[in-house]
């Protein structure tokens, strides 16, 4: 368990992490809690496989009394990384669509409060925005609020520039929101670090603060503009100040902030005590 200090930090600004859930589902609050994080996000399932035993009702109620033991706050699934909802081969887009709604199911028994989606590719920008919307319409009646992340630019992403982000949510299901990337925002173009205000003002002016329901808080390894996802941790890479303008942004405050950097828990307290000694407390 790390220092008490940092542990209202985190509190404070509602940081959390990526946590590992090995061993059950059940130990992610637990793992959370050492590091005083009032949210944190996991994979409900093997992330690199399309689909997994379906969830036991027991191991769902274990998660939730774990969440409840703890005081976590907030709790947000990561969908597989192999779901690709812009895709126009439809096999492709089956068997992504079956996996998206097994994941919207998982975590509506686990009661978590968000699940983050990457949006997929396709070279036919406009055709896989279109896809990806039909599917965010045809999910039905759930509790989970989905969200929708944006990318780096690298190949046929979709979902690089606000823009694009915000057409994806267009649609009638209210309960569909953006997680911002800080890494993301960055290798795709935005400048976090010295225009963050005007980065603000323009994903409230396209996509609206109200939409925004939390953020991946990464720095990056690459320059601004590079299109290249590799994530650093934070204070380590060319973002820096930029971050630290995002966790003390009282506009943003109550809004999870998750760390999603190299070697992960490992390294999660180098993080906080870094951001500690900027912010001054």
């Amino acid at each position: 368990m790390i220092d008490e200090d940092l542990r209202s930090l985190a509190k404070k600004y509602v940081i959390g992490g990526h946590i590992s859930v090995a061993g059950g589902l059940h130990n992610g609050p637990a793992r959370a809690s050492e590091f005083g994080f009032p949210t944190f996000q996991f994979f409900s399932k093997n992330q690199m496989r399309w689909s997994s035993p379906p969830m036991k009702e027991e191991e769902a109620i274990a998660f939730k009394s774990e969440v409840y033991k703890y005081a976590i706050k907030s709790t947000m699934v990561h969908a597989s990384y192999l779901i690709n909802l812009a895709s126009a081969d439809p096999e492709l887009f089956r068997k992504s669509s079956d996996a998206f709604y097994d994941e919207i199911s998982r975590s509506d028994m686990l009661g978590s409060t968000f699940l983050t989606v990457h949006p997929g590719s396709n070279p036919d920008r406009k055709g896989g925005i279109d896809r990806i919307r039909n599917a965010l319409s045809s999910v039905g009646n759930h509790d989970v609020m989905i969200l929708i992340e944006n990318t780096a630019g690298q190949g046929n992403v979709i979902g690089t520039g606000l823009e694009e982000v915000s057409r994806i949510i267009d649609v009638s299901d209210k309960r569909i929101g953006v997680c911002i990337d800080t890494c993301h925002a960055w290798a795709s173009s935005y400048d976090l670090k010295d225009s963050y205000e005007e980065f603000i003002i323009s994903l409230d002016s396209t996509i609206g603060l109200d939409r925004v329901f939390a953020f991946h808080l990464n720095d990056a390894k690459r320059e601004r503009g590079s299109r290249i996802d590799r994530h650093e941790l934070i204070g380590k890479g060319t973002i820096d100040g930029g971050l630290i303008n995002l966790i003390r942004d009282e506009r943003l405050r109550e809004k999870p902030k998750i760390m999603e950097t190299p070697f992960g828990e490992a390294r999660f307290e180098e993080n906080l005590r870094y951001i500690q000694s900027k912010i001054g407390e």
